[in-house]
């Protein structure tokens, strides 16, 4: 673990920071539109789901070497055979922390994202196609642009977070249906 986050710190400092931007923002934004008597749940989600992808940017965007090495990452295109198979290879030593964090940072991510982008634009085939553009497009850049590692597992691993998330907001719409919005 000390590894991971020597390797990933800043990223991880840059994306707190950003989400805990977004936060306050969200938070001045929610109590100032209550004050006025206008709607709070989706123009904040709205705001909150603009500082996810944010955050999710900075997570997995910046370089981790100066300067950035165009089109030299790793690329793995085949299904099953990145984050998932190196974790489920991993079992027989579980927990294997590096695999594990990994699978948990990729699915988990994208979870705040998904109940956001619900809440700020409803639910649909548009909101998951959103999240799941923005982990392509996320995927894409590491590859391309800072030389990282880029997967077809962690676009489907983003896309169960983003599914967790939107399913998450839908059992929130239905137990408060009559939330202002």
């Amino acid at each position: 673990m000390h590894g991971f986050l020597r390797y990933f710190g800043s990223n991880i400092v840059a994306s707190g920071v950003i989400a805990g931007i977004s936060a306050v923002v969200a938070l001045v934004f929610a109590i100032d539109a209550h004050h006025k008597g206008r709607a709070v749940l989706r123009p904040t989600s709205r705001i909150l789901a603009v500082g996810s992808a944010a955050a999710i940017v900075a997570a997995t965007l910046l370089p981790l070497r100066w300067p950035g090495r165009f089109f030299t990452g790793d690329l793995e295109l085949t299904p099953f055979h990145g984050t998932l198979a190196f974790w489920q290879q991993s079992l027989s030593r579980f927990p294997d922390t590096l695999p594990s964090v990994l699978l948990v940072v990729n699915l988990a991510i994208y979870v705040p994202l998904g109940v956001f982008v619900v809440l700020g634009w409803g639910t649909g085939l548009r909101s998951i196609l959103a999240c799941v553009l923005l982990s392509l497009t996320v995927e894409t850049a590491q590859y391309a642009i800072v030389g990282g590692h880029a997967e077809t597992d962690d676009i489907i691993l983003n896309t169960l977070g983003a599914l967790t998330g939107v399913f998450i907001a839908a059992v929130v719409r239905r137990l408060a249906p009559h939330a202002p919005s």
